[in-house]
């Protein structure tokens, strides 16, 4: 298939920078888009495109397994996620630009062979590439990651963790994808609330775009947040039992809320760690900042968050989820009874 698409705009995250919300945006405003010359595919992903990044992938490690037929084999993954892209782009017209938007590029894709692979694919379809990262300050991603690490079974009790990944190294990170598709065409921005437009990711990713912001629509933000209680009770439970999904999923509806914080002392030093590396992001990509970030630490508690709960507090917890399941088997079984 001839080059479609004149540039790829390819969003990847990082991990806690409104990727979800954007994604729920592009996909909201996909006619709109679509009428400014901007496809956000479908066949990638359902909103997040995530099947490039499996694509991109080595070995078969990373497939999906909603696909176990393809789970053995790779090559059989990829020419699935080729044959279904290029049918949905075969019914449009020349010249649109393409977004594609997948945290997974930046948390899977690790080693130069993969993300080669991935410039492979989108060079096959559009003749230049610009990748675009926000960048957030490390120790509020690692607090905002705390509660999707829960979700997945983490039964830590302290809100931040002993290693930071690699991922968290931003000068690496920005160095892996600069060597692949070239400095010019890596795009990294600042999710702060001052250097975002209108301090929302969406209205500067548009803006971006020199795209009119007045002309789309803005999805409520999503927010996977627990309260601290609520945090607490998951990570008991993370010891007890396996199946979590639907825990995780009716604590979200009754207790969301600001979750644990550790005290100043842990964040100032989770932060520290990565001066060095933060500084040489400054210097290569943000050389009109004074420093990269600039965080109020103020918020923070003087002492470590207490994280055990009273009996009282666990009860409370237990019976809003008794009685949000009873009443959910209560609609089941009326449901039931209609369809007879």
């Amino acid at each position: 298939m001839p080059v479609k698409f004149n540039t790829c705009i390819l969003h990847i995250g990082t991990e806690k920078t409104g990727t979800t919300t954007l994604q729920h945006c592009m996909k909201a405003n996909y006619p709109k888009l679509l009428e400014h010359g901007y496809l956000f595919p479908s066949s990638l992903g359902f909103g997040q495109h995530s099947y490039i990044a499996f694509y991109a992938a080595d070995g078969n490690r990373r497939v999906p397994r909603s696909n176990p037929a393809l789970r053995e084999n790779i090559n059989a993954y990829r020419n699935e996620v080729t044959r279904e892209f290029e049918k949905e782009i075969t019914a449009m017209p020349q010249g649109l630009d393409l977004i594609i938007s997948s945290e997974r590029c930046q948390s899977i894709l690790r080693h130069p062979s993969e993300i080669e692979r991935l410039a492979g694919f989108l060079e096959r379809y559009c003749n230049k590439v610009r990748v675009v990262v926000y960048l957030r300050p490390q120790h509020e991603l690692a607090i905002s990651a705390y509660t999707t690490q829960l979700r997945h079974g983490v039964t830590r009790s302290t809100v931040l963790p002993r290693q930071a990944p690699p991922s968290f190294d931003y000068d690496a990170l920005l160095d892996l994808w600069a060597n692949v598709f070239g400095k010019e065409r890596v795009i990294p921005r600042l999710f702060l609330p001052e250097a975002l437009e209108g301090g929302d990711i969406c209205q500067d990713f548009l803006t971006m775009l020199d795209l009119d912001i007045k002309e789309f629509e803005f999805p409520e933000r999503t927010n996977e947040s627990l309260s601290a209680e609520a945090q607490i009770f998951l990570r008991y439970m993370n010891q007890r039992i396996k199946t979590r999904k639907k825990l995780f999923s009716l604590l979200h509806r009754f207790r969301q809320g600001r979750g644990l914080l550790p005290s100043r002392t842990e964040a100032e030093g989770f932060l520290a760690q990565f001066s060095e590396s933060n500084e040489r992001v400054r210097q290569k990509w943000f050389p009109q900042r004074i420093t990269l970030f600039d965080p109020d630490f103020n918020k923070y508690p003087d002492q470590s968050p207490d994280t055990d709960l009273s009996m009282d507090q666990a009860l409370d917890i237990f019976a809003e989820l008794w009685e949000t399941t009873q009443a959910e088997i209560e609609r089941h079984k009326a449901a039931s009874k209609k369809i007879k």
